[in-house]
């Protein structure tokens, strides 16, 4: 189901400059979720499309910051603009994760600062002539990392469909000046370094040949062999996007060193598919109504509220949350967890972590409703109550225990007992799993997405305990411990 666009301010949150952008952020958003891709190119477009709207946002979101310094007016729509520049950056995650539809290429990306969207100047045209550039060369359609949030690494990755191949690249600009060119239009010279790192691919000997992109040899476009101002942080982000290729290739069930320490990386095959069909009857009902909620597992209350003019602080705080909290049974706990409840709001605050979990353009429900997202005009809250999914989980030799009782769903450890292939025993635990607790709640996934998860890791865990055995030394005493 699709819808038209918005075209007035009354059934928006939104008003003024604000509304004109986040209307572009929903016209983009039909865009990236229809069928009208007939070339690379138009996906190109939509990414130098989006990063003109992040651009504007900024220039907006500095124009009112400086307004607010020499008046007295609301901060209002500062906020609004903020918010609207967040929609935006997350637009650009949605687009990611359509293009390489794999969590695993894109989480180790996440791991650096926040990334400022980008000024309009010479790096951004140099980036963009580059990439071009490169991608007519053979290198593959190319992701700019500029427009997401996620992808805090690297400038732009080289993506060849139906193949695993990619290719990331930092890239440094410098303008050498301006010139006429024969076609009479004004034109910039600039020279450009590049450093890249290839994610390792299946070749045979034959092959190797071609494992190295060629070398761009466009005459405007000067790959200098060494840069005249070296960049001491040149090599902290050569090492960081070594990282990324590091995590990206690792074997699974293998260990392997990243940032330093042992890691092994391991795949989950989740049987559990998403609660779509609940979330879309939620959010009919609450079109119809104004609210409306399911509990799922007995540990999460899907619920959402809606309005056709746009969600005001009076609408959002409803009565109905409380109640149906109450009377849902999600409270309700046998075990030996206390109950608490973790709000969980979609769509979600800015923070300066990468939000590692599916963006909500994505999800499968009406493009309607995805714009009513946008406007503001629907609110979804999952309310979780840690105590509860700790409750499920615990059996099969696993045991729960929740360490901080303000904040329950991100201090959770799980732990069993490992014996290794020698009869040694270990204690193992499972720490840090908020990430995957994260995707469980955003991705309405439930309670048994978790439970697989932990499983695996847990089987992962004999590996490591192998590993590390004592007996695996030749002057290991067997009887030295457990």
């Amino acid at each position: 189901m699709t819808s038209e666009p918005s075209t007035t301010e009354g059934n928006s949150v939104y008003s003024g400059r604000p509304f004109e952008l986040v209307t572009r952020v929903e016209d983009l958003t039909l865009r990236l979720l229809g069928s009208n891709w007939n070339t690379p190119n138009d996906l190109w477009q939509f990414q130098l499309d989006l990063l003109q709207l992040q651009q504007d946002i900024q220039k907006e979101i500095a124009a009112t910051k400086w307004r607010l310094k020499t008046t007295k007016a609301s901060s209002g729509p500062l906020e609004s603009l903020k918010l609207c520049r967040w929609l935006a950056r997350r637009l650009g995650d949605a687009f990611a994760w359509a293009l390489l539809n794999d969590r695993r290429s894109l989480y180790p990306f996440s791991n650096n600062d926040p990334v400022p969207v980008p000024q309009e100047g010479h790096g951004t045209k140099g980036l963009l002539a580059i990439s071009q550039h490169l991608a007519n060369d053979g290198w593959g359609f190319p992701l700019l990392h500029d427009i997401t949030d996620i992808m805090r690494i690297g400038d732009v990755t080289f993506v060849k469909p139906d193949t695993s191949e990619k290719r990331t690249i930092e890239v440094k600009t410098r303008h050498l000046g301006n010139f006429v060119g024969d076609d009479g239009k004004d034109s910039a010279r600039y020279n450009v370094d590049i450093s890249f790192l290839e994610m390792r691919r299946e070749t045979s000997d034959a092959d190797s040949s071609h494992a190295r992109p060629p070398r761009p040899t466009s005459g405007d476009i000067d790959r200098a062999s060494q840069s005249k101002r070296p960049d001491r942080r040149i090599g902290r982000q050569t090492q960081r996007m070594a990282d990324v290729v590091t995590l990206s290739d690792a074997e699974v069930d293998k260990i392997f060193e990243v940032y330093g320490r042992k890691s092994i990386k391991t795949y989950v095959d989740s049987t559990p598919s998403h609660h779509w069909e609940d979330v879309r009857r939620i959010i009919a009902d609450a079109r119809s109504t104004g609210y409306a909620s399911t509990c799922i597992d007995g540990s999460f209350l899907y619920a959402a509220v809606y309005s056709p003019t746009g969600l005001t602080p009076e609408i959002i705080d409803d009565e109905r949350f409380v109640t149906d909290v109450r009377d849902s049974g999600i409270l309700t706990n046998e075990g030996r967890h206390e109950s608490s409840v973790t709000i969980s709001t979609i769509p979600e605050e800015q923070g300066r972590g990468a939000h590692l979990y599916l963006p909500f353009y994505l999800y499968k429900i009406p493009h309607e409703a995805i714009s009513d997202l946008i406007h503001g005009r629907l609110f979804i809250t999952v309310f979780t109550n840690a105590g509860k999914i700790a409750s499920a989980l615990e059996g099969n030799g696993i045991e729960v225990s929740i360490s901080d009782a303000k904040n329950p769903l991100h201090s959770m450890v799980f732990s069993h007992e490992e014996v290794d292939s020698a009869g040694l025993r270990y204690r193992a635990e499972l720490r840090n799993m908020q990430r995957h607790i994260r995707e469980s709640i955003y991705e309405f996934r439930g309670v048994n997405y978790l439970r697989d998860i932990i499983v695996k890791m847990r089987n992962t865990a004999s590996i490591a305990a192998n590993e590390v055995s004592p007996l695996k030394r030749d002057d290991a005493n067997p009887t030295s411990g457990t």
